[in-house]
């Protein structure tokens, strides 16, 4: 009872013409994802959420973010339009469910652990340095504020979030950054950077720390 809409949107999902493994749900990960305690609606929307991504021209994948002192699943798209997270609160989505179960079943990347600092090694007062709070991408820079504006508004027009940040670099001067997206780790970055630069969106980047 209560399987029979499963191979209707597995069939929906196919019916795109996705190619196999671009992230899609299979069959087998909508009854791993069962047998794990995700329920029949919670599924129901993910595959849906994967059909609406694609049928944008865009590619995506599963990931997990630190919230309030939990973990979320989060689906992270990037099509033309931009970079979109999906988050699936695991105390609405899946309250039953083995968190842990459904991170492997999804293969979703978790976020890298902090470095240990390491120890102090003299009694002088070090210079205090802000820790990383995430990625992000870096297209180009630009000494001329203009040039970059004008770039990120061509990238927004192409549907692409970018923005200008600037920064003073010791021994080069004041610059204005060109930057695209926030993420929770580097390879989050790298995923979404790979995902933008195949569908033409970008055409050079680099993963930066914030």
């Amino acid at each position: 009872m209560g399987w029979q809409w499963i191979p209707a949107l597995i069939l929906a999902v196919m019916g795109l013409g996705l190619p196999a493994g671009a992230g899609a749900l299979s069959v087998d990960q909508v009854i791993a994802l069962k047998k794990a305690g995700v329920s029949e609606q919670t599924i129901r929307k993910m595959i849906q959420t994967e059909i609406k991504v694609r049928s944008m021209g865009g590619v995506g994948s599963y990931a997990v973010r630190q919230k309030g002192g939990g973990e979320w699943i989060v689906y992270e798209a990037a099509s033309p339009r931009g970079v979109v997270d999906y988050p699936w609160d695991p105390e609405q989505n899946y309250p039953a469910a083995n968190l842990g179960e459904v991170v492997t079943v999804l293969g979703a990347a978790r976020p890298s652990p902090p470095q240990a600092k390491p120890a102090a090694q003299s009694t002088a007062r070090p210079v205090a340095k802000s820790p990383a709070k995430g990625y992000t991408l870096h297209l180009s820079s630009y000494q001329d504020q203009a040039g970059a504006q004008k770039q990120a508004a061509k990238l927004t027009a192409k549907g692409v979030q970018a923005r200008v940040e600037p920064v003073d670099i010791p021994g080069k001067g004041h610059w204005h950054r060109v930057l695209v997206g926030e993420f929770s780790s580097q390879d989050q970055a790298q995923s979404v950077g790979e995902r933008l630069s195949k569908s033409g969106s970008i055409s050079s980047y680099r993963v930066m720390p914030r």
